[in-house]
């Protein structure tokens, strides 16, 4: 790697790491409540998952250094 690119792909780098983290965040430390209707949690729990998608997704992008609408998604 050249002088010239070095700091934007440490900057996609850490990105790419920073954005795996709050994915992570996402799973791990967010949950809801014991005692909401089971419809809320399975409503909650879809819409956790997808953040969590759009998180992997925004790495998927990243990793490639562009984003393409045509693209298919990598799940």
């Amino acid at each position: 790697m050249d002088d010239y690119d070095a700091g934007y792909q440490s900057g996609r780098k850490k990105a790419y790491e920073l954005v795996g983290e709050l994915a992570e965040f996402y799973r791990d430390n967010i949950d809801c409540g014991d005692d909401w209707p089971e419809d809320e949690k399975i409503a909650f729990k879809k819409e956790l998952q997808a953040q969590v998608n759009a998180c992997r997704y925004a790495q998927y992008v990243i990793q490639r250094g562009k984003f393409n609408e045509e693209d298919e998604l990598p799940w």
